[in-house]
């Protein structure tokens, strides 16, 4: 139903706001933190969130979600 569909949507919108925090997050400790290792895990971190998020946000299944005539 379209109440349901709608906390989806919200539910999708709130992860993207922690992931984007989260990438952020490993953005800094890459560039400024001292110690190699954490750099390199920062990296590695920043890398794949990324990655994840561009999959999430070139979804076409999601989309279709989001343009479905229930939500409008």
């Amino acid at each position: 139903n379209r109440a349901e569909l709608l906390k989806v949507v919200k539910n999708l919108d709130r992860l993207s706001d922690i992931l984007c925090s989260v990438i952020d997050l490993a953005e800094l400790v890459r560039n400024s933190h001292p110690d190699k290792e954490w750099v390199e895990s920062a990296n590695d971190a920043y890398e794949h969130l990324c990655e994840y998020m561009n999959v999430l946000n070139t979804s076409t299944g999601l989309y279709e979600v989001r343009r479905a005539p229930q939500l409008r």
